[in-house]
């Protein structure tokens, strides 16, 4: 699947990575929006190993899709935040032919910060 690439990042530093969907048993908080991933849903597990430290990335399947949708590479707990800054340096344009890959909760939450970028933009007089 090709990416957007509205921003580019990576796990380039990281010594090993292993990336899985799995079942949560417990209640999981996602990294990126910090919504409750509930019992029986799915979300991404990242494991991976970086400067001799391992660390484990939970991410809710919208976030996810998200990542999967404009990103090329990893990008952990910042997706939200690394769209915002990518679409605001952009004057708000973005991958259009990208949207249909998001959830319908992704797609709700990236027009939503759409519309805040372009309400703060200056109007052409």
């Amino acid at each position: 699947m090709e990416c957007a690439c509205v921003e580019s990042c990576g796990d380039e530093y990281a010594e090993s990575t292993h990336t899985e969907i799995i079942f949560a048993i417990n209640q999981v908080k996602c990294g990126e929006c910090y919504r409750i991933i509930q019992p029986g849903e799915q979300y991404e597990l990242c494991t991976l190993l970086f400067e001799g430290e391992w660390s484990r990335c939970k991410t809710c399947l919208d976030c996810r899709s998200v990542t999967a949708a404009f990103f090329c590479g990893f990008t952990f707990e910042t997706v939200w935040e690394d769209l915002g800054n990518s679409l605001l340096y952009s004057d708000g344009r973005f991958p259009e032919d990208k949207v249909h890959l998001l959830t319908p909760v992704a797609r709700e939450k990236v027009f939503a910060l759409l519309e805040d970028i372009w309400a703060d933009m200056p109007q052409d007089e």
